[in-house]
């Protein structure tokens, strides 16, 4: 019985993925340097590293925090699964 409950809650259908594509269309079409501008000078400042823009290097290796790294992939994905 708690595995066909489970199986239900889980249910990814139709709706759910045009949401999800919403989302991904949206977050591809924006721009989000303002917040990748912010995690980086988080974690450059948190950890005393150079920063350049959303660039901070570190030993000579430099990263860089994009769209992928805000989270808001993250948050679209969980709510095109959430809301039914």
């Amino acid at each position: 019985m708690k595995n066909k409950k489970l199986k239900e809650t889980l249910k990814f259908g139709g709706a759910s993925l045009l949401l999800l594509a919403f989302f991904i269309l949206v977050l591809q079409s924006f721009e989000f340097t303002f917040l990748q501008e912010l995690i980086a000078g988080i974690v450059a400042g948190f950890f005393g590293m150079e920063l350049n823009g959303n660039l901070f290097s570190f030993q000579g290796d430099v990263f860089q925090i994009n769209n992928y790294c805000t989270g808001l992939y993250s948050i679209s994905l969980l709510a095109s699964l959430l809301i039914p």
